[in-house]
């Protein structure tokens, strides 16, 4: 028996033998002259220098830096899971055939072997790749040779495959430890800024300027500790909050229910976190070297009048007495009064912007001087990183803007030069309508105080009215509430009566609903008593009858809630009135056209329901007017879709470079959408508004390790908290509780990355972030991905077995098309996103 198994061995060991020296010999890829090489690869070489000259045309030089560290850092980002791969396998003695950094053909004289491998860098760095003997497609290659992947224990092919996944954790949290050691991590405030108007926090009465003391059990959180939350919240599940009000106000504590209808790509309880009060940077760090059509940013939005502010060379409190005028000679005198120390504002404003951006010359009376004062007006305005420091001075009898007022500081655990941006803000809304001086601090004007004059706001209106629509939410507590008021109410007139005032209805069958909250505010002024009283439509849900007008009982307004910011922020949200805790919606139908206004030379008429808009803007790198897409104005409301998001376009009317508008309506009697020729919306200057169009940076408090060790405790936190957090949010998408919408893929990325790479730490950040995701994703339970494959070793162990070749092979062409069905799904998201 002994001797029969012993030529049945030899011959065992020599195949062994055979196959390992036939795989070890086997010819490595010739070597190719440069030109050969071009010729083998002219078609990705075209490709690569039509996308660097596409970049260059488009960014600049900077442009292909940005791209070339993209592709570095995510070329990276992979070449380090398959570094892994790699090690592993050498730790348990497999043979490596190829390592390649990079795909495609390898880059002339960068390809070499070494013992038995072949190591190479390919032309494409997105990744790289690690071939072993005796996997995938060529499993069946060295059957017997024991040091091919297939022959190796269990155990050994699950650190093998596990490895990749390792290394990018690893690499994940080595990035999170170098950001917090040597910069910091950028974290917003969990402050109260915007609410969206009919949100769950609106409806709790949450008010701007509130901060977040405790999200659930982490006291003092930051407002990515809040998006993750709600984020990761289940259907029918609250949160619960504790809010400070400003100013040590009394504490509300109150459990939101985050809400995710159709209308939403994610939950959301609708409230965002606030600017500082200093204007926005330019991206460019040496704008020398920057094309000069990229020099498009500006710290306010073209068209708006922070665009048109001037800085005055005065102290505070002259009194301006005339301006040079600009359609000739001399003086245009301004109407003024030195005893009261007070000056026409409105007319100086008008006839400066007359002068059109050019330098000018005024006159006027300082405290020190009995005569007037020549001085020169030039052309200098808002500049990148004005920190805003005070403002005209509010309540004054005889208006002048000149008179000013220092703004709080801000508190903040580093010194900020500029003022508290809440207090500027609630100024601003107070001093609507009215031309205002904003003082302001430059970094290299040290302690010098510069004075801002900036024409009066006004909104830019369109001549239309619309219809008023549903009531969509009542706050908890208001004097709605109190009156009576129920969802799907509709508003049919309101009557106020302000004390020493006389009343005034408002009907809303004639009068413009987008207007109602600004005519109401004028009317009831800032303090004093003020009685309401409502009378609503209301239709019966069980006979359907015509609605029923039903005066509500007598309310008084809410002067708690003057100048809190509450806005549609979400296309489907409703408008607000905050002093009475309503919020309804405004539907797309308009019901009157102003005579000779700019909708009725568009060609609209009463009746048209618009379905589709698109605004015009200015093209950032082209610095010309361009369109975006057309989008549909309608919401989900239940399982109908409505035409009724107006109140949302009138506010992104007013925020936008060009307060340039074009509609799709649809006419009774007319088979297709009627499209209008563009409608260039015009100041109403009888409707105030407080919207300067400032380009603030926003808030953050930078999160900063002061030792290694305290890096390694913010870091290994970070990367645990963000792989739990990627599988919630896998197992909300599987769920329908986040929109497959919010999915972004490799354009994204890349997308992302690129506007990363302004910063060096901001791209090891958002790296450090990509490493995790690639982790989580890579060990899915995906035939074909890492995860998949440890699925088949969990059932080898467990079976004794591995599975059979039919399933193996099901199982491949099964993971293969879930892969491919995902890529091109997130292509079509991303292509979807950027052109349709």
């Amino acid at each position: 028996m002994d001797q029969q198994e012993k030529p049945d061995n030899a011959s065992q060991v020599e195949a062994q033998n055979k196959t390992q020296r036939a795989i070890a010999d086997a010819p490595a890829p010739p070597d190719m002259t440069p030109m050969a090489w071009l010729k083998a690869n002219a078609v990705f070489v075209f490709m690569l220098i039509f996308a660097v000259y596409y970049l260059y045309s488009n960014f600049g030089f900077e442009g292909v830096i940005k791209a070339g560290l993209v592709a570095l850092g995510l070329g990276f980002v992979i070449f380090i899971h398959e570094l892994g791969h790699f090690v592993a396998a050498k730790l348990c003695d497999v043979h490596v055939k190829t390592f390649s950094i990079g795909f495609g053909p390898a880059l002339p004289g960068c390809s070499f072997k070494r013992g038995e491998t072949q190591y190479m860098i390919g032309a494409l760095p997105l990744g790289g790749y690690v071939s072993m003997v005796g996997e995938g497609s060529e499993a069946d290659e060295g059957e017997e040779y024991p040091r091919s992947y297939k022959n190796k224990t269990v155990g050994q092919r699950m650190m093998i495959i596990s490895a990749g996944v390792i290394m990018n954790v690893i690499l994940g949290g080595i990035c999170f430890i170098i950001v917090y050691r040597f910069h910091g991590v950028p974290r917003p405030p969990a402050v109260v800024w915007r609410v969206d108007s009919g949100s769950p926090a609106w409806q709790a009465g949450i008010k701007t300027g509130s901060s977040i003391a405790q999200l659930g059990d982490v006291k003092n959180p930051t407002f990515d500790d809040l998006r993750l939350a709600v984020a990761l919240s289940g259907h029918n599940t609250t949160i619960p909050f504790v809010f400070q009000n400003r100013n040590n106000g009394p504490k509300i504590e109150v459990a939101l229910e985050p809400r995710r209808d159709k209308n939403d790509m994610v939950p959301m309880i609708g409230i965002a976190p606030p600017p500082r009060a200093v204007l926005a940077p330019l991206p460019q760090k040496d704008t020398n070297k920057v094309k000069p059509n990229l020099l498009w940013i500006t710290p306010f939005t073209k068209n708006s009048p922070a665009s048109m502010a001037r800085l005055l060379p005065l102290e505070k409190d002259c009194i301006i007495m005339g301006i040079s005028n600009p359609k000739g000679e001399g003086y245009i005198s301004i109407d003024h009064d030195l005893k009261l120390g007070s000056f026409d504002a409105q007319e100086f404003a008008r006839v400066l912007l007359e002068h059109e951006g050019k330098a000018c010359k005024i006159l006027y009376y300082s405290k020190a001087s009995e005569n007037p004062i020549e001085a020169e007006i030039g052309t200098e305005s808002f500049m990148p990183g004005d920190a805003i420091v005070g403002t005209t001075k509010t309540g004054q009898k005889n208006y002048n803007p000149l008179i000013t007022e220092k703004l709080s500081e801000v508190k903040a655990f580093e010194p900020r030069p500029e003022g508290d941006f809440f207090e500027f803000t609630s100024r601003i809304n107070q001093l609507a309508g009215q031309p205002v001086v904003i003082e302001i601090k430059r970094s290299q004007e040290k302690e010098k105080t510069l004075m801002m004059f900036v024409p009066p706001a006004f909104h830019m209106d369109t001549g239309m009215n619309m219809k008023m629509g549903e009531v969509a939410a009542v706050r908890k507590g208001s004097p709605a509430e109190k009156a009576g008021v129920q969802v799907g109410d509709r508003i049919a007139s309101i009557e106020i009566t302000a004390e020493g005032k006389e009343t005034k209805k408002f009907s809303l069958d004639s009068f413009n609903p987008i207007q109602l909250p600004n005519a109401l505010a004028t009317k009831a002024g800032t303090s004093g008593d003020c009685s309401i009283i409502l009378t609503v439509g209301r239709r019966n849900n069980t006979t359907h009858e015509a609605l029923v007008m039903i005066p509500l009982p007598s309310v008084n307004w809410d002067h708690g809630f003057d100048g809190n910011l509450e806005e549609p922020v979400k296309p489907a949200s409703p408008l607000s009135i905050p002093q009475l805790g309503i919020a309804f919606r405004v539907e797309n139908t308009v019901l009157s056209i102003k005579e000779k206004s700019p909708a009725q030379e568009a060609g609209a008429k009463i009746f048209d329901v618009v379905e589709q808009a698109r605004f015009a803007r200015i093209d950032r790198k082209t610095n010309k007017e361009v369109w975006d897409k057309w989008t549909e104005l309608k919401s989900w409301r239940g399982n109908q879709q409505v035409f009724d998001q107006w109140a949302f376009a009138f506010a992104m009317l007013q925020e936008r470079d060009m307060h340039k508008i074009q509609l799709k309506v649809r006419r009774a009697g007319e088979p297709n959408l009627i499209e209008l020729a563009p409608i260039v919306a015009i100041q109403d200057t009888s409707w105030p508004s407080a919207e300067l169009g400032l380009r603030l940076i926003s808030d953050f408090v930078m999160q900063k390790a002061d030792s290694i060790v305290e890096a390694v405790e913010f870091g290994t936190n970070d990367t645990i908290k963000s792989i739990r957090s990627m599988y919630q949010n896998l197992a909300s998408l599987v769920s329908g509780r986040i929109s497959t919408d919010s999915l972004g893929g490799p354009i994204e990325i890349a997308s992302q990355t690129f506007s990363a790479a302004e910063d060096p730490f901001a791209l090891i950040l958002f790296l450090g972030m990509i490493s995790l995701n690639l982790a989580v994703v890579n060990f899915l339970p995906i035939p074909m991905l890492d995860g998949g494959h440890m699925v088949f070793l969990i059932y080898e162990k467990l079976r004794g077995k591995p599975a059979s070749d039919a399933v193996m092979a099901a199982a491949t062409y099964l993971g293969l098309a879930i892969v491919l069905s995902l890529m091109a799904f997130v292509f079509y998201l991303d292509i979807k996103r950027r052109f349709f």
